[in-house]
């Protein structure tokens, strides 16, 4: 057994990680945020106490536990002390109202969610439609003036999560296993509402452990979230679960801006990020500034690349690498910093230790090389791909079908063994770092009385990535114009998946089954026709 499987053993489970890092780097500044700081040691120390007030409250292993919280620290330690319980963390997504948060609070089917008081009036829409849920923490900022009362919610009792902090800080007695589920991640697909990823302790590892390998992370780095929300696995496991592996320190932004994208890492004295491609290329579009020139801010895993990479590393003297990966899959290929790119789709050679990889036809027959054909996965180490999907037996086999993971993506192999993605074959739309369904989307606008059918889908953006166009047939003896739709969908979807193009239409491209043909509209693209709701000045609200 080679020493780094030696190493990967004695911590592949997030209470191991933390008693690792406790044990050899205690008053070493793991968490920073402002002018906030913890220590791995006293991280570990609070991460007790909010453990043992959920064992408090109830929760026991494999219970689930919903989390919608704000970037901060106290939204690691959440995560770190539903681990040391053994419970299953649901991250939510910040953004998400209405329908989609319905979804996930009761497909996620916990009772208890852990939520800070900025999304409180989000649950207090759809209290009516919670099925499941019986209990929920409430995380008030400090100078909060929010109120208990039996008013506030009808069905539901609450607790103050302040009183977290006055419990006992004695280590939790279970025992939790590499193969032990961790969390529920819910992630767009291609039909049909948002699946959840079921993930274990030693899959997070991994996926951290590969992350931790691209940004060649040191002890002495400082990891800067770049504004990658927490409730993603990028973030958590990339940046916050690969810098307690290596004992670095994680830096979370009290909010991000681009504008004081600079200012922030010379704050925090940040040297490697995760850099998702939409900002890099906001940055790369930026006047050259003094801040940039004396960044401290060395290298960074840019996903994807953009067109122009090469000017980026030599303007903002950084390394570059990139890594593919997944929620279900972890990252089963790096391109190394330093490694010449000839391709900027290059996703980089396979880790062939832990994974195998791929490239078939629609009849899982693999393709030869230099064609396009479907990435798909398997893993070599146990518990480190994802364990299905969560109540969905029969999207779990069509994911595993012929005992390969599918990843819906598009790709082909070089002759030396690189890897390239190409496209999504999914109907599956990313934007701005968010994977959203068009599906989803679709259900949410033919909700709108004047419309008689849609279709949503991707179109170009310049700033990498998508953009969201969606195409209508309006209702007859109907006058629906594009800002009103916009302004209906924005108080009904999370900013990210409301579309930025509107075009009406007098019919849509279909296949003789009656299927919309999505690569026609998205071939056609934006036209005369089409209204930009960015060229109009509207502004989502978040």
């Amino acid at each position: 057994m080679s020493e780094a499987i030696k190493e990967s053993l004695i911590k592949s489970t997030l209470p191991q990680a933390m008693a690792y890092a406790v044990t050899n780097f205690p008053e070493k500044v793991w968490l920073k945020s402002g002018d906030d700081s913890l220590t791995f040691s006293e991280a570990d120390l609070l991460s007790n106490r909010f453990a043992n007030a959920l064992a408090g409250l109830g929760i026991k292993d494999q219970d689930v536990v919903l989390a919608m919280m704000p970037d901060t620290i106290e939204f690691v330690l959440l995560w770190a002390s539903l681990s040391k319980v053994g419970a299953v963390e649901v991250p939510v997504n910040s953004a998400y109202k209405g329908d989609l948060l319905t979804h996930v609070v009761n497909d996620s089917r916990a009772k208890m969610m852990v939520c800070h008081e900025l999304f409180l009036p989000r649950l207090m829409e759809v209290e009516n439609q919670l099925k499941y849920l019986t209990d929920i923490v409430v995380v008030r900022t400090s100078d909060s003036s929010f109120e208990f009362s039996e008013e506030l919610f009808s069905r539901f009792a609450l607790h103050d999560f302040s009183t977290f902090y006055q419990v006992d800080d004695t280590p939790q007695e279970t025992q939790v296993l590499g193969s032990d589920m961790m969390s529920i991640v819910y992630t767009s697909g291609t039909t049909g509402p948002s699946k959840g990823v079921m993930t274990t302790q030693r899959h997070a590892y991994r996926y951290a452990s590969s992350i931790l390998e691209a940004l060649e992370m040191q002890r002495e780095d400082v990891v800067y979230t770049c504004g990658m929300p927490l409730f993603h696995v990028a973030a958590k496991w990339g940046a916050g679960y690969a810098s307690l592996i290596k004992g670095s320190t994680l830096a979370i932004p009290e909010k991000f801006s681009l504008s004081g994208f600079w200012a922030d890492v010379s704050f925090y004295q940040a040297t490697i990020s995760i850099l998702p491609g939409v900002v890099a290329s906001l940055l790369y579009s930026q006047e050259p500034s003094e801040a940039e020139k004396n960044s401290t801010l060395k290298k960074a895993c840019m996903v994807p690349l953009i067109p122009e990479f090469e000017d980026f590393k030599r303007r903002f003297g950084m390394r570059i690498s990139m890594a593919y990966g997944s929620t279900e899959c972890g990252c089963p290929t790096i391109h190394s910093m330093d490694e010449p790119v000839t391709d900027r789709r290059s996703i980089g050679k396979l880790k062939s230790d832990l994974y195998e990889i791929a490239i078939v036809d629609d009849q899982d027959n693999e393709v030869a090389t230099g064609e396009i054909g479907e990435i798909v996965i398997r893993s070599k180490e146990p518990w480190i791909m994802m364990m299905g999907y969560w109540h969905r037996p029969e999207a779990t086999t069509e994911a595993w079908r012929n005992l390969w993971f599918h990843s819906g993506d598009a790709g082909f192999k070089d002759e030396e063994g690189n890897f390239y993605f190409v496209d999504r074959q999914k109907d599956c739309i990313r934007r701005r770092g968010e994977n959203v369904s068009s599906s989803e989307v679709e259900g949410i606008v033919s909700q709108h009385p004047g419309i008689l059918e849609c279709a949503v889908y991707p179109v170009p953006s310049e700033l990498t990535e998508d953009e969201i166009m969606v195409a209508i047939i309006r209702k007859p003896d109907t006058s629906l114009g594009a800002e009103e739709l916009i302004d209906y969908l924005g108080s009904r979807m999370p900013y990210f998946m409301v579309p930025r193009f509107v075009e009406f239409v007098e019919a849509l491209p279909k296949t003789e089954t009656g299927k919309v043909k999505k690569k026609e509209l998205t071939s056609r693209g934006v036209t005369g026709a089409s209204w930009d709701s960015v060229a109009a000045g509207i502004k989502i609200k978040r």
